[in-house]
Parts: structure tokens; C-alpha cells; sequence
């Protein structure tokens, strides 16, 4: 049991800054009460306590924390302009190869086109070859014996 019925307890909160709290207070001399001192008169005497100018030890885990709590927005912004500059560098590595593959494909639709053309003007050489074929059997159906006076075209 508390000696105090209507004290409370601190939440982890409170507790984690009076810990802090204490640990960034400098050193102070405690001095015993039960001692006595004499009082003088005397100026030229120093009884003060020298300034104590070493600092507390704190946790390095303490430190980190609360250095990421201080500098938390400038670390979110590089780590966001990061991210972004990652993505720029990739959207155009990505929209390089898409104008490679696209002009790669622009060349071979040209190569195929100009193919196309090609067989077509073979076929069509090939129909008037079939069409001139189509006249000789006619007139040869008609007249066979006027084939022994005409010599076949080469």
C-alpha cells in the first residue's frame, strides 16, 4: 500500500519525462541537514559550492529518440524526395525502353509494309502470267491446230 491513500501513479508518459527532467539537470551538491555549519562573519571566506559543469549521462537509446522527435518533419521531406527521384529515374528509364520498342516496332511494320508491297506486285505480275495462260488454252481449245504455228512464249 501507497502511505498516501489519494496519490496516484504517473503514466508512462509523465514518468518517461521525469526521468528526462533529471537527467538533464546538472549536477547540485546535496547537503546534509544534520550538519552544522558555523556562521562567519568573515568576507574573504568561500563557503559556496563550486559550479559542477559536467552533465548527466543519458541513454543513447534517449538521445536518438528524441533526436528523431526534434527532426522528424525534415527527415519525412528527404525521405519523401527521395522516394519521388527514385520514381522520376524509373518513369524514364520506363518511357525510354517504351520509345525503343516502339520505334523498333515502327521499323519492322515499315519492312513488312514495304514486303507486302513487293508480293503484290509479284502477284500481280503472276495474275496477267495466268490471265495470258487462260488466253492461250482458250484459243488453243478452239483452234488446235494452230498451235503447231505459234511458239511458246519464254
Amino acid at each position: 500500500m501507497t502511505r498516501n491513500p489519494s496519490h496516484q501513479k504517473k503514466s508512462r508518459g509523465q514518468l518517461h519525462e521525469y526521468s528526462r527532467g533529471i537527467k538533464e539537470q546538472r549536477y547540485q551538491p546535496t547537503v546534509d541537514d544534520m550538519l552544522i555549519f558555523n556562521d562567519t562573519t568573515n568576507p574573504g571566506e568561500d563557503l559556496s559550492a563550486p559550479p559542477i559543469q559536467k552533465r548527466r549521462p543519458i541513454n543513447r537509446t534517449a538521445k536518438l529518440l528524441d533526436h528523431f522527435k526534434r527532426h522528424l518533419i525534415p527527415y519525412a521531406v528527404t525521405v519523401f524526395l527521395a522516394v519521388a527521384t527514385y520514381f522520376m529515374v524509373d518513369s524514364r528509364i520506363v518511357v525510354a525502353t517504351l520509345t525503343e520498342r516502339s520505334s523498333n516496332h515502327t521499323t519492322q511494320i515499315d519492312r513488312l509494309d514495304n514486303e507486302v508491297k513487293e508480293l503484290g506486285k509479284k502477284d500481280g505480275n503472276q495474275d496477267l502470267e495466268i490471265r495470258e495462260h487462260r488466253v492461250r488454252i482458250e484459243q488453243l481449245e478452239r483452234n488446235p491446230n494452230s498451235s503447231s504455228r505459234k511458239s511458246p512464249r519464254p
